[in-house]
């Protein structure tokens, strides 16, 4: 199932709503002065005000495929609990229902924000009853992977690229080892300072990256973190070499064919981002997230999402330093421990399904001379 899908027509771009519509969403971004009050999504960051677009023009697409006509109802007038409902049941043949519950919550935030004299609390219900609900696609717990193991990834795929031979000036193809230098020091990096995917790609030289008298630091200013806190981390001591390596020789490789793949592909002018693509333009989202999957896949069986090295960093402090484990809150940015919590209950977990998987394990061995289990290997004996 789908986690959601963000192409065709399930959400009506906003230039093809209806004027009344756009209009009151325009007065709701309006920025407010001393004499006058700003609008409610005056404040929303520039991912909100997508996410909750793309909700709202998806609730409109629906109405639009069950024959509404937009133009002769009016914004409010088409909200109706038992259209809501039907937009959710059809939400939930395409969505996974952690993404059903995201749509409905952003729907929510765009009404409250849109039209904030109107009652919603039916709406506000719904979305609530959808979270609680709401059940994840894929067990994240079976997932994690040791922050060591990540670690150690990066660190391989650096040192094979330092191993193959750098091609001459000119275009960059896909097994140029500048990218897979570049795709190791990125996991490396994550996996040390798991910083959110888009706080990850915002760090430019001599900015949000920057060297210090004792090596380098990621300064990220509170506007652009999730939780509106600065964020300041120094670069781990181990990757400082490779980070300079990086910026020394494989990044000025890559900044080198700035403007010579697709138009689409690069800015006007080159960029001072740390990560950068094929092209010479700064790595995208969607870039990131390729390269990433496919090392962890290749590496672990599984992919790892930019996303997931946070839960493997926090869990992996838990484990094995759980005296520390409050520390993980300033690790991943968060404004207080209770939003870490979770980590060092699965932790917690981790170690008792360890310690049940240790018994059941040494019964067998106990076993053998009885012949019971024969037929099972055991771990250690697995080829």
């Amino acid at each position: 199932m789908e986690s959601c899908p963000s192409t065709g027509r399930l959400s009506l771009p906003l230039a093809d709503w209806p004027a009344t519509d756009r209009d009151a969403y325009a007065a709701a971004c309006r920025r407010g002065d001393p004499f006058e009050e700003g609008g409610g999504a005056a404040g929303w960051r520039p991912a909100t005000h997508t996410a909750r677009i793309w909700a709202y023009g998806a609730w409109l697409s629906h109405l639009q495929r069950f024959g509404v006509d937009l133009e002769m109802e009016a914004a409010t007038e088409r909200l109706t609990p038992e259209r809501v409902r039907e937009h959710v049941r059809a939400l939930r043949e395409r969505c996974a229902s952690y993404s059903v519950a995201g749509l409905l919550g952003h729907l929510l935030g765009f009404v409250l924000a849109v039209w904030p004299g109107r009652d919603w609390h039916w709406l506000s219900e719904m979305h609530r009853r959808e979270q609680r609900f709401a059940e994840p696609v894929r067990n994240k717990a079976a997932r994690i992977v040791p922050q060591e193991d990540l670690l150690r990834l990066g660190c391989d795929l650096m040192v094979q690229a330092e191993a193959r031979s750098m091609p001459p000036s000119g275009s960059v193809g896909p097994t140029h080892p500048a990218l897979l230098f570049r795709a190791g020091l990125l996991i490396a990096l994550l996996a040390m300072r798991p910083l959110r995917r888009r706080n990850l790609l915002e760090l430019a030289i001599g900015s949000t990256l920057r060297r210090t008298d004792e090596g380098w630091e990621i300064a990220l200013p509170g506007a652009i973190t999730k939780n509106h806190t600065p964020l300041v981390q120094s670069v781990p001591s181990v990757l400082v070499p490779p980070l300079e390596a990086y910026l020394a020789l494989y990044r000025p490789r890559l900044a080198e064919v700035h403007g010579r793949g697709p138009a689409s592909t690069f800015p006007h002018k080159p960029s001072n981002a740390l990560w950068l693509s094929r092209w010479g333009a700064p790595l995208t989202a969607s870039g990131a997230r390729a390269l990433v999957e496919q090392h962890t896949r290749e590496r672990f069986g599984h992919h790892v999402n930019c996303h997931l090295f946070r839960d493997c960093a926090a869990t992996s402090l838990a484990e094995d330093n759980p005296e520390h484990v409050r520390i993980a809150a300033d690790l991943l940015g968060h404004r207080s421990f209770a939003t870490t919590a979770r980590y060092y209950i699965a932790a917690g977990q981790r170690r008792a399904l360890r310690r049940v998987q240790s018994t059941i394990l040494a019964h067998r061995r106990g076993a053998r001379g009885a012949g019971r289990y024969a037929a099972f290997p055991l771990e250690s004996e697995r080829s």
